[in-house]
């Protein structure tokens, strides 16, 4: 929680359903790297990939219950994933208001 005030979106690429956030690492972020050994998955560059999983983002106004995935890259946040899983089309800006559950 605490690399979040730390990252800034790069880039936003919306798949219909879903959408993938891309973020950007201020240099202080650095200071909050989470423990990677554990991690067991590689990206194609060799880098050490975990993830956090199982939250939902939900918003029944907007027909939004989606998945979310943090995913971090050598113990620093990466970018998250979204899927809405009640297969309407994923908002293009994302809601002022939700509800998370982990």
């Amino acid at each position: 929680r605490k690399q979040i005030h730390f990252l800034f979106v790069k880039d936003t690429e919306h798949s219909g359903i879903g959408a993938f956030i891309y973020l950007i690492p201020d240099n202080q972020l650095q200071q909050f790297k989470v423990d990677s050994s554990n991690a067991t998955i590689f990206d194609i560059e060799g880098n050490l990939t975990d993830k956090v999983d199982e939250i939902e983002i939900i918003n029944q106004n907007l027909s939004i219950l989606a998945e979310a995935i943090i995913w971090l890259k050598n113990g620093l946040i990466d970018h998250l994933e979204i899927f809405n899983k009640c297969g309407e089309k994923y908002v293009l800006t994302e809601p002022e208001h939700y509800e998370l559950k982990k």
